[in-house]
């Protein structure tokens, strides 16, 4: 079962036909972008991806935020089906609301996903937002035109890569063992709240 809003999924291998089992399923709000629209034309190169803050569509909606939580935006070449230029992940504070690829935030208001993904020895450096000896995020969609970008709300403190806490000792902030975790797998949903449509743009 899996809802596109990506607030609910069970692998069909994880159930058993033959037992009475019932799953209480809650689809949480859907996060509302704002600019590319689906279909949007002529963005170029370093397009800025916006949406609507979670918090406002949240308290609209009557949706009980978690106790700690953040963005992970991603975009994509359709036409790769993920390979190629793969999947490109931006992790931000849930206080965000862009991100422009022309003039990305500052340190520490960014994590390149795709860099910390890899483990040492590639080290994402926020303030020079560039990945030192690792391969990460596309910043510049150059020769792709086609893409398609999502925002998800996922339950990843990010107050936890701020202060560099490790409660489990295993020397990687908490924040990187979190969203890294949920990028690695298909079966995440105990860490996605809510996300976005798929929604397709063109750079030209």
């Amino acid at each position: 079962v899996f809802n596109n809003n990506g607030t609910y999924y069970k692998n069909k291998a994880g159930l058993n036909g033959m037992a009475n089992i019932t799953y209480n399923i809650v689809l949480n709000q859907n996060v509302t972008t704002l600019s590319p629209t689906d279909g949007q034309t002529g963005l170029g190169n370093t397009p800025k991806l916006s949406w609507e803050s979670y918090t406002d569509t949240a308290n609209s909606a009557g949706t009980n935020l978690p106790p700690t939580w953040s963005y992970l935006v991603l975009y994509y070449n359709p036409a790769s089906n993920g390979g190629g230029s793969g999947y490109n992940f931006w992790g931000l504070p849930n206080t965000a609301t862009s991100l422009d690829l022309a003039s990305l935030p500052g340190s520490p208001n960014l994590v390149d996903v795709n860099c910390a993904n890899q483990g040492s020895p590639a080290t994402w450096d926020g303030t020079a937002k560039i990945c030192r000896l690792g391969n990460g995020a596309v910043q510049t969609l150059a020769g792709k035109g086609k893409w398609s970008w999502q925002v998800i709300v996922v339950e990843c403190n990010y107050d936890a890569y701020i202060n560099n806490t490790d409660l489990n000792f295993n020397s990687i902030n908490d924040y990187y063992d979190c969203i890294t975790a949920l990028v690695r797998s298909n079966n995440h949903s105990n860490r996605r709240f809510a996300q976005s449509q798929d929604t397709p743009f063109s750079t030209f």
